[in-house]
């Protein structure tokens, strides 16, 4: 987990130039998302969610938030690069297989990209 420490982060400066949600669940933060890029093609650049609230519909209500904000700007696809173990999460929500990305935290490590038509 130290590898992912820098690429993982985000910084203040981050959430100024993209387009972020938080989840606040009963004053707890529980996640978060940012969205980058524009038309026709926008990036879920991350999608985080506390341990403690997975399988608890935050990351679900986070992914549509992202959906609809992708929409919102005219976007026709959305792109999200995961761990391997978010695929099952991205494929039942309509996501579709879309090759694979490097790794920014461990290198030789291909993670899954996901494409959601929008």
């Amino acid at each position: 987990m130290t590898h992912c420490i820098a690429p993982l982060t985000v910084t203040e400066a981050q959430i100024a130039q993209q387009t972020s949600c938080i989840a606040d669940v009963d004053g707890v933060l529980s996640g978060f998302a940012c969205l980058t890029g524009k038309a026709p093609v926008l990036t879920l650049d991350k999608l985080f969610i506390a341990p403690e609230a997975i399988g608890k519909g935050v990351g679900s209500a986070l992914l549509d938030w992202a959906l609809d904000r992708a929409r919102d700007a005219g976007g026709r696809q959305l792109l999200a690069t995961a761990d391997p173990h978010a695929a099952g999460f991205y494929l039942h929500h309509g996501a579709s297989a879309d090759g694979f990305d490097a790794s920014d935290a461990i290198p030789g490590r291909a993670l899954p990209r996901f494409a959601f038509s929008l």
